[in-house]
């Protein structure tokens, strides 16, 4: 049985037989494995699990972030964003090529990173040096 896509799939053995004057049929599923669907089951029970989990997770974020955009943009003119998203992180430009600044949440904590990578050693030194 392939489950996904809610799509069940099997394949059935058929084998018939007489027992005097009847005609039986004895079936048996051969694919999936019987091991293998209760594993598949369980595999997809986790999946749409997660998948829910991550979209609470998300809506949870969604108050604090837009709190965030709403403030860096009114109030220091950091962004022109309007609209937080339903996710853990938000990158925001900096003004320079290539070099954003990311708010995101992890197992650990709040993070707040500035990823200095223009695409050439000199000018990220040159960017690093800058800001020390």
């Amino acid at each position: 049985m392939a489950r996904s896509y809610d799509l069940d799939i099997s394949a059935v053995r058929l084998r018939p037989y007489r027992v005097h004057d009847q005609l039986l049929v004895d079936s048996s599923v051969i694919i999936p494995l019987p091991e293998a669907e209760a594993f598949m089951i369980r595999r997809e029970r986790k999946d749409v699990l997660k998948q829910r989990d991550g979209r609470g997770r998300g809506e949870a974020y969604l108050p604090w972030f837009q709190a965030l955009i709403d403030a860096l943009r009114e109030d220091h003119q950091f962004t022109n964003a309007r609209a937080a998203q339903r996710q853990n992180w938000y990158s925001f430009a900096l003004g320079f090529a290539r070099v954003p600044y990311l708010v995101a949440f992890t197992q650990e904590g709040l993070r707040a990173d500035v990823y200095l990578n223009p695409g050439d050693r000199g000018e990220n030194k040159q960017l690093f040096d800058s800001l020390l």
